[in-house]
């Protein structure tokens, strides 16, 4: 028989049972909610942001773009993605200093060109790009001083860059014997290759994150040639088919993307001038394979860039020795378009080397490099950029500087 004035056993059993019931559905709809925020808003529960690229162990490039390609206003998209992007006022320049996005890619410093040390950028700019230096040649006992006083921009080609022993010594010591000199650093990077389908907005990620190496060993980049974007897209050997228009358009998109990536980087244009007419100048003979015409893609590229509040800040001509001799009038194509692209107030280099000496030895290199300068100048060649430079097997010497038909010999010799 039940006691009068208690509770029977049975009701408090129940009244339990629905209290746990009730607590249990409680905190399982109040962690769905925290999770819905979290998930919703990227406010971490913990405190920091848990999607963060910047993992001491994952020293990997995020392959997802910072933004979309196709983008209408991409300078206004990163601001929404990684907050106090911009300065008021800037026009759309990118302050590193609050620079927010380290879940993709950490902040890359622009380029200074008011440091003391650094060379003198406002007149003629000597480039070189030999084709086998190595951790050696910046030694304490290397001997090109008088180079390095004279040269104001070492280009590393990207693949050599992503090839270089991945030390914890070469690169600081290659970065810290450019900038004790004051020498910029400048990558010839490919612009559009097929492997990506051409597309510039991809190469441009893929090509970040082959200088990642570089860039984390404290190196800077302040000068990005894209080197024959168009002849690898435009060539029917390879696989893209476009015409100058299509890669005009690819072409933007990179340098636009190299501009986020790298604030402050001068980017230009590398084209092998043999294969190209402009004006009453055909391809060079005898070689028969023509790409279109030079002067319409220079103008083609200028509209493209001008529609997109884009620049390109030099085109440097790919023209070897031995393609302007081939030609009784290659010499005078080189000066043509050199006034060309001087008058539309875009800066002129040409790179100056030879394919027969590249195969041949050192001395011929020598030769010939220094031959094309004489006849180049000669005929009213005065470039703003000067650019000494090799892909070939010779010079197979970068210095000492004294010695014959070194690289460095031949820089010295040439800057006189």
């Amino acid at each position: 028989m039940e006691e009068y004035g208690k509770i029977p056993l049975k009701d408090v059993e129940n009244k339990i049972s629905r209290k746990v019931l009730f607590s249990i559905t409680a905190s399982f709809v109040f962690l769905i909610a925290i999770f819905s925020i979290t998930i919703f808003t990227d406010i971490s529960f913990f405190g920091e942001d848990s999607f963060s690229g910047n993992d001491s162990n994952n020293d990997s490039v995020v392959e997802e773009p910072l933004i979309e390609e196709g983008d209408d206003e991409p300078l206004a998209d990163l601001e929404e993605i990684c907050g106090n992007l911009l300065d008021d006022g800037s026009d759309g320049d990118v302050d590193c200093e609050d620079f927010d996005c380290s879940f993709y890619f950490d902040c890359i410093d622009p380029p200074i060109e008011d440091e003391d040390n650094y060379k003198d950028m406002s007149g003629i700019q000597v480039w070189i790009t030999p084709h086998g230096a190595t951790e050696a040649d910046f030694s304490p006992s290397a001997s090109w001083d008088e180079t390095k006083d004279k040269v104001h921009v070492f280009k590393f080609y990207i693949g050599k860059l992503g090839s270089i022993p991945r030390t914890e010594t070469v690169f600081p010591l290659m970065n810290s014997v450019l900038d004790e000199e004051g020498i910029y650093v400048g990558v010839e990077s490919g612009g559009l290759r097929e492997a990506r389908d051409c597309n510039g907005f991809e190469q441009a990620n893929f090509e970040f994150d082959k200088m990642s190496p570089w860039l984390d060993a404290g190196g800077r980049i302040d000068f990005i040639a894209m080197d024959s974007p168009y002849a690898h897209s435009v060539d029917t050997k390879y696989s893209c088919n476009y015409t100058i228009e299509n890669a005009s358009r690819e072409v933007v998109k990179y340098i636009s993307q190299m501009r986020i990536l790298f604030p402050g980087v001068k980017i230009g244009l590398i084209e092998p001038v043999p294969w190209y007419t402009f004006e009453d100048y055909t391809v060079n003979p005898p070689y028969t394979k023509d790409l279109g015409d030079l002067e319409f893609l220079i103008e083609d590229l200028i509209s493209v860039l001008d529609a997109e509040g884009e620049t390109i800040d030099f085109i440097h001509l790919d023209s070897p020795y031995n393609f302007n001799e081939a030609n009784q009038l290659g010499w005078e194509k080189l000066v043509a378009i050199q006034d060309y692209v001087k008058e539309k107030g875009i800066r002129f280099g040409l790179i100056f080397n030879s394919q027969e000496g590249g195969d041949e030895s050192n001395q011929k290199f020598y030769e010939d490099t220094l031959d094309g300068k004489e006849k180049f100048y000669s005929l009213g060649g005065n470039p703003d950029d000067i650019i000494i430079q090799s892909w070939y097997s010779y010079p197979d010497v970068f210095e000492p500087e004294e010695e014959d038909y070194t690289f460095t010999n031949l820089v010295n010799t040439f800057i006189d």
